[in-house]
């Protein structure tokens, strides 16, 4: 009973993520969706007349069918060869009316979470990890979702130096996309970065900010100490 409620309610979240697709009849090409279905319409629009991946399906039911014959059956009613990562197992339960090819392709891996890659004379399906893995390395990979993380914004006012001075000592502390803006009128420094970093800028500013003022007391204390041994009239260059 719990399985059926359950499946009942993935066909409704299903039907109703279609029903507003189809409405707007937009495609996932960042997900690789063929641009010739940028030349689709709706179905039933005069556009999709003899354009192979413009055709509509009337009806359109799977139960637990087997991820390659969905897209056999895709392949078969386009022309276009497909090709299947044998790594996929996925079980498809689908039950659309009225819907185009395109519509039908770009749901598929939106629900999925699937990327397909044009080859050479085909087009490949696998998985969306592994096309990010496969291009970019599991290093890279990483560094891509951090970089879709979201960011916070902090202000520095620095008190002993000039704000301009700490930029690039600090960029050892942030990441490759950080961002650093110098506000001169306050002397302060507005940084944008991953949550993670700013530990580390902020003990860099810390140190930084204290070793100014040390150099300044510094210069200080020596110019005393030569206008002291002046009034004394010590040759303090030495004779």
């Amino acid at each position: 009973m719990k399985r059926n409620i359950k499946e009942i309610s993935i066909l409704f979240l299903i039907f109703g993520a279609f029903l507003l697709f189809a409405q707007e009849t937009k495609y996932s090409f960042d997900r690789g969706v063929p641009e010739a279905c940028k030349e689709c319409g709706p179905c039933g629009s005069d556009t999709n007349n003899q354009k192979p991946l413009c055709i509509c399906f009337e009806k359109l039911v799977f139960q637990d069918a087997d991820i390659q014959a969905v897209y056999a059956l895709l392949a078969d009613t386009s022309g276009i060869n497909i090709v299947v990562d044998p790594a996929l197992k996925n079980k498809i339960t689908l039950k659309l009316e009225n819907v185009s090819w395109c519509q039908f392709f770009s749901l598929l891996l939106d629900l999925y979470d699937l990327r397909s890659v044009q080859k050479e004379g085909y087009l490949y399906i696998l998985a969306n990890d592994k096309y990010w893995t496969q291009k970019f390395g599991v290093i890279d990979n990483i560094k891509k979702e951090k970089g879709l993380q979201p960011k916070e914004t902090r202000i520095f006012r620095i008190q002993n130096v000039s704000a301009d001075k700490l930029v690039e000592p600090l960029k050892t502390a942030t990441s490759d996309d950080a961002k650093i803006v110098i506000d001169a009128q306050s002397n302060s420094l507005i940084i944008s970065d991953l949550p993670e970093k700013f530990p580390a800028i902020s003990a860099m500013i810390d140190s930084l900010d204290i070793l100014g003022k040390q150099i300044e007391i510094t210069c200080q204390i020596v110019q005393i100490d030569k206008s002291k041994l002046d009034e004394l009239g010590v040759d303090w260059q030495g004779s």
